[in-house]
């Protein structure tokens, strides 16, 4: 079940700008910067209920 697996593999290699540049300007573009978000601990989701 690797379908959709990509965008996860590239941002956990922090490859994803560099597959962008590489895209062809006529595909659809990101819009806006790039960023990377890191997961939250369940025991900190748990601990702060204003998350």
């Amino acid at each position: 079940m690797r379908q959709y697996c990509r965008w996860f593999d590239l941002v956990r290699l922090q490859k994803v700008e560099e597959v962008v540049a590489k895209k062809n300007p006529d595909d659809l573009q990101p819009l806006g910067a790039i960023k990377y978000y890191m997961p939250l601990p369940a025991s900190e989701t748990l601990a702060n209920q204003n998350l």
